[in-house]
């Protein structure tokens, strides 16, 4: 996967938080190389007071390697031990950010915590 500049990577998130701070990117994602940039949604959005506008965060997501067991719904680091014990119609290697594999429903490993 082609990687993205240090510069490109703060031009961006600069950029987004911009737009977001003026409502037009509310809940964004753009990709960038191994990177994942978004802006967080609010549930106070519906009709926020002027003195109570509702913070919105950026959140930049490194994206790796993982190995997921369909079965078990567990993912893991590709070098803990669990991973390889998983068997190949059980295997998914995956790669993404953490919060994609955890929005997916999986549980991360115990030991590897990755």
């Amino acid at each position: 996967m082609k990687r993205c500049s240090k510069t490109a990577i703060a031009f961006l998130a600069l950029l987004l938080l911009l737009l977001n701070g003026c409502g037009s990117a509310r809940g964004r994602t753009v990709r960038c190389g191994d990177y994942t940039i978004r802006t967080e949604k609010t549930t106070e959005e519906a009709s926020p007071q002027e003195d109570q506008l509702p913070e919105r965060g950026l959140i930049v997501e490194d994206m790796r390697d993982y190995v997921l067991n369909k079965n078990s719904k567990k993912f893991h680091d590709p070098s803990c031990p669990g991973a390889a014990e998983i068997k190949e119609t059980n295997r998914w290697e995956y790669h993404g950010t953490r919060q994609s594999v955890l929005d997916m429903g999986y549980e991360p490993c115990k030991k590897c915590n990755p």
